[in-house]
Formats: C-alpha cells, structure tokens, sequence
C-alpha cells in the first residue's frame, strides 16, 4: 500500500482523497482539524512553514517512524521555498519541481512567463515602488487564497515582501487541471465568491463553487492557455489557474498554482484526484470519472467575526469540514471551518451554503450563551 506525507496548511482534503485511492496518509498542516486527524494514521501542526528548522524537525521525527514513500505539496507552502527545499531534499516531492515553484511564485518570472507566451495578465510591478494613482492592488509574494491582498492608496507602498497589481474588474474565477509535463486536461471550473463580506479580507475568496456553464469561447481560450503554460512551465499532476472574467469575455491570468488546489474537492468524483495527480507526475495522463454534471458542489470558509473558544460539546453539523478540536482559540477574522453544499444547480448551491454558514454562525454564538 504506498503511504503519502501531505505537507499543506490545511491537509483535509488531500488525506480523504488519499484515502480514497487506499493509501495509508500522514499530514503536516497548521490546524490538526479533526476530520484531517481522522483521515490520516498520524499528523502534526505546524503554524509556520517559513520556521524551516521546526518544520524539518517534525518531518525528519515522522518520516523515521512512519517511513513515508511519498510526498505530496498542498496550498500554503508557496511563501516558504526555504522550507519547501529542505523537505524536498529528504523525501522528493510527487509534484513539480522547486524550479516550477520558484518560476512560477515569483511574480516577475511569472509575467515574464505569460508575455513569451501572449497571455494576458494585470500590469504588475513588484520593485516596492508607490504608484501615483489608486486602483491597484498589494500583494504577498507567494501568498494565496485573498487574505494577503488588499488595495492600496494612491502613494502607499505595498510592504516588504509584496508586490502591486492593477485592480482588475469581473468575475474571479479558477481552472482544475491536471498535467504530465507536455500535455494537459482540464477537469473543470471554479467560481469564487464573498460569502462573508463583513469578514475582515476585501479580496478572500472564501466562497468556491463547481461552474459547468461556462461559456464556449472562455473554455476553449483557458484550455489552450493550460495547454500553453503546461508545455511551457513543465507542470505535473494537478494544478490551478486562477483569472478574471471580464464582462466583455477578455480574461485576465492572475497566478497559477503549481500544486493540488483547495477547489480539487468540488470536482472529485467517486475515485481519488490524487490517484490521477500521482499517475499524472509519471506521465500517465488518465483523469477518473468527475462528479456528476447535476452534483454542484460549494465550499465557503467560515471566519470568527470575534476571538472565540471552540466549545466543548458543541456537536458540529455534517456538512461541516475542517473541523477544529474543543478548546481551539480561534482569533477574529481567522478560519474556524468549512461549511460544504451540494445542489443541482449553481444558484440553489450558492443559497445552501450561505444559509448554513448564517445558521453555523448563529448557532455558535447560542451555544457560547447559554454554556
């Protein structure tokens, strides 16, 4: 049975989709969630991947006990190259390589990437440079999800360790796809959305959504465009593109993410995704059957709109995921779970999941009440 080592900030998914290839799977991430917990054999947490020595410690302890013979890179790594060659250096990563990440990761390559390519991009600047005017955005170098991101004044610098991008209007969206190093198939689309826009993060996408009905012209332009960057970039196994939809139908290419996405979930289908990335790395580039057309799925991450305390004997519902253990401190504006929907149909997903999230919300606050 091959055993798997998942290194990601939040390690769930890829452990239940490890599990469902049956795989034995071991995680590192930066919550121990309950539901990861039960999916893996072992895990630990680590707050910050940037703490490289902490970080090898926990790996080199877990690999000389557990043994390991495969690791697999999720999201939250990208802002710690350090880290991620150390790790690569003691188990080699099934996934792209550390060039792919550092090409990629690093914006001004990235752009450079996309203009030998004629893809269209944000005008970005990444010297530390205030612009004149406002409409821009700052940026973490290597930063993911949103939360990093926020506008900047006219005159402000965007900080050590960022850069700035031209503000882009339409529709932030994302394309799941899977690459043997030449060629690529796309497994499908992904819309973003503010679900809880009084959160704290403008620009957090902390809304995903299964998207099927995308228009023609923008699936046959992003599929070439995959195919472009994949053949260009060498990238392996499964990968994310993340862009803009402009009300005209122009895309945008905002990053790509060289490694298994949060939205892989919405589109995996009875067989495991991370069957198809490992075969994928190999050259083997055979995706499993996807989800059924009429199963739209949604995810929405839950922030506290206060610092709370996970409370002892609150019973989580079942469309719960990234479940934290009683007794967690969770500070304002930092994610507490995942609330999961499933409808036939974008709009009645989108109203699911959003009226849980409003009952989760409400629930946990009667439940501190009254204990």
């Amino acid at each position: 049975m091959t055993s798997v080592l998942i290194i990601a900030q939040s390690a769930r998914a890829l452990a239940q989709s490890a599990v469902k290839a049956g795989w034995k799977a071991y995680a590192i991430d930066q919550f121990g969630d309950l539901d990861t917990r039960a999916a893996t054999q072992h895990c630990d947490v680590v707050c910050n991947f940037s703490d490289t020595p902490t970080l090898l410690v926990v790996v080199e302890l877990l690999l000389d006990k557990h043994h390991p013979s495969a690791c697999v890179i999720g999201g939250g790594m990208e802002s710690a190259l350090e880290s991620l060659m150390a790790v690569n250096e003691r188990l080699p990563f099934t996934g792209n390589s550390l060039e792919i990440y550092r090409r990629l990761c690093d914006p001004i390559s990235f752009c450079k990437l996309l203009d030998n390519l004629g893809i269209t991009y944000p005008e970005t600047v990444s010297d530390g440079s205030a612009a004149s005017t406002s409409g821009w955005l700052a940026k973490r170098v290597g930063g993911s999800g949103g939360g990093h991101i926020r506008p900047l004044a006219a005159g402000e610098l965007p900080g050590d360790g960022y850069y700035r991008q031209r503000r882009v209007d339409g529709m932030s969206a994302s394309v799941l796809f899977l690459a043997n190093g030449r060629n690529a198939q796309v497994l499908g689309y992904t819309r973003h959305w503010q679900a809880q826009p009084d959160a704290g993060r403008s620009y957090c996408r902390s809304g995903l959504i299964r998207w099927s009905a995308v228009p023609a012209p923008t699936r046959a332009q992003l599929e070439n465009t995959v195919s472009e960057l994949t053949l260009a970039a060498g990238l392996r196994g499964l990968c994310g593109l993340d862009f803009m939809l402009g009300d005209d139908g122009s895309i945008a290419v905002l990053e790509i993410n060289p490694r298994p996405p949060a939205s892989f979930e919405l589109h995996e289908g009875e067989a495991s995704l991370l069957g198809a990335h490992r075969r994928a790395c190999d050259g083997e580039l055979i995706s499993p059957p996807p989800a059924p057309a009429s199963a739209v799925k949604a995810s929405v991450a839950l922030y506290a709109t206060c610092s709370l305390t996970v409370p002892a004997g609150f019973v989580w519902p079942r469309w719960c995921a990234d479940i934290p253990a009683a007794g967690t401190v969770i500070e304002r504006d930092q994610p507490v779970c995942t609330v999961m929907a499933l409808a036939t149909s974008m709009e009645a997903t989108q109203a699911l999941a959003e009226k849980r999230l409003l009952t989760l919300l409400a629930e946990l606050k009667n439940f501190q009440s009254i204990t």
